[in-house]
């Protein structure tokens, strides 16, 4: 079984310096090659900003999600409601706060690179009085080969 790789960042489509990186990286990891001309690792682009149904997630060679939920339905349902929540909430889910903790869980990958300004990775925890949980506060940090790559000009 080949290891997974799951790069979470801008789109590889976007022109933006995160998803300039991240097509640089997939498009890397994904030509590898055994010596028996397999595919050396299972990619997957976790692409924030793109719907999960946007169709330009068909047009890459590895399997590729976007982190924005269709609709919005349900998203608020067990969140303070109060505009201190909401508003974040808003920027957030271009980022993946409210999909990455449950592709996760479905893709179960040996490593997760997170391609991304520090404000932009974190989940969502509803019913909790932490809603916004950074991602190396989460349980699962620990138990991957997390990477999180972010810019200095970030912190």
């Amino acid at each position: 079984m080949r290891p997974k790789i799951v790069f979470s960042s801008n789109s590889s489509k976007f022109k933006t310096g995160f998803g300039k990186h991240a097509a640089v990286f997939l498009k890397y990891f994904f030509s590898l090659k055994n010596p028996d001309g397999s595919r050396k690792f299972e990619v997957i682009e976790f692409a924030q900003g793109i719907s999960e149904n946007d169709p330009v997630l068909k047009t890459v060679p590895w399997k590729a999600y976007g982190l924005m939920p269709a609709t919005d339905e349900g998203l608020l349902e067990g969140l303070p409601n109060n505009q201190e929540i909401i508003e974040p909430l808003k920027r957030m889910v271009g980022y993946g706060a409210a999909k990455t903790e449950q592709l996760l869980k479905k893709e179960k990958p040996d490593y997760f690179f997170i391609c991304e300004d520090c404000w932009g990775a974190a989940v969502l925890r509803k019913y909790t009085n932490r809603p916004f949980l950074p991602m190396w506060d989460c349980e699962w940090w620990d138990k991957a080969n997390c990477i999180l790559w972010t810019p200095v000009d970030s912190l």
